[in-house]
């Protein structure tokens, strides 16, 4: 312990996620990262499509939604991927590097890809959906 120097509060803060990792079911209620891990593709195309339909009346901007895959971290997991989806979006006016930094000064981050913008749905929380939207919006309109 003396060599990583850790203080009371890193060490309680670690004892608490350990112990939710124990009990049963309560990591995914409490941690976002397995919340976000465990939730089913559908439920995520489904959320996919709301997003394509909201985003759908920009003008310039095509949205769909395809399946992906998404990574947990670097760290530990660099190469496990999961079933994922995401809301791709191109322009007909800017190329994707361009819609993508625009998105990033909106603070939306997602990559470029095959000319589109993918925007990964397990990364973002349901209730994020309309400031999504709304950023989406403000950057192309």
């Amino acid at each position: 312990m003396r060599a990583l120097r850790v203080d009371k509060t890193t060490l309680a803060a670690l004892g608490a996620t350990l112990q939710l990792h124990l009990d049963k079911g309560r990591a995914v209620e409490h941690l976002p990262v397995f919340a976000m891990a465990a939730v089913p593709v559908d439920e995520l195309r489904r959320r996919g499509a709301r997003l394509v339909e909201q985003i759908e009346s920009v003008e310039g901007l095509q949205a769909t939604v395809e399946d992906s895959e998404a990574y947990l971290g670097g760290g530990s997991l660099p190469t496990e991927a999961l079933p994922s989806c995401a809301v791709v979006l191109r322009s007909s006016q800017i190329g994707e590097d361009e819609l993508l930094d625009r998105l990033r000064r909106g603070r939306v981050v997602g990559r470029a890809c095959s000319s589109a913008v993918y925007l990964d749905l397990r990364t973002v929380q349901p209730d994020q959906d309309k400031r999504l939207v709304a950023a989406i919006r403000s950057t192309v309109e």
